[in-house]
């Protein structure tokens, strides 16, 4: 009985061990290029991102909260956002985005990888 209780945790161990993707200096999109609904994430470095939308933008910190998942912690940064002056900073502390493939799940929209740096 041992032997078998040993042999399931081991292989589920190997079987929950799926390795997070890189977003490291990749770019997700609505797909809406300039256009009035296109919505913008792009992550820098390890554990930074900025945002930006039609009218908002928002920029900070994300942690992994799973192997597909991040929670953003919004703060300041200083990136050069397209249109930074024209649009309002949004606040996204705790919003989760779930990755699935190339497409980034948040808030309703669906956001495909467009550029990986």
């Amino acid at each position: 009985m041992k032997k078998i209780l040993i042999f399931v945790l081991i292989a589920s161990s190997f079987s929950c061990s799926v390795s997070r993707i890189n977003i490291s200096a990749s770019e997700y999109s609505t797909g809406h290029m300039g256009m009035s609904g296109e919505n913008v994430f792009v992550f820098k470095n390890t554990n930074q991102f900025y945002y930006y939308e039609r009218l908002g933008y928002s920029e900070g910190t994300f942690d992994w909260v799973s192997n597909n998942s991040i929670r953003l912690t919004s703060k300041v940064m200083g990136f050069n956002i397209p249109d930074k002056e024209t649009r309002y900073y949004k606040d996204l502390n705790n919003k989760v985005i779930v990755f699935k493939g190339n497409k980034l799940f948040f808030e309703g929209f669906v956001l495909k990888r467009i550029k990986v740096k």
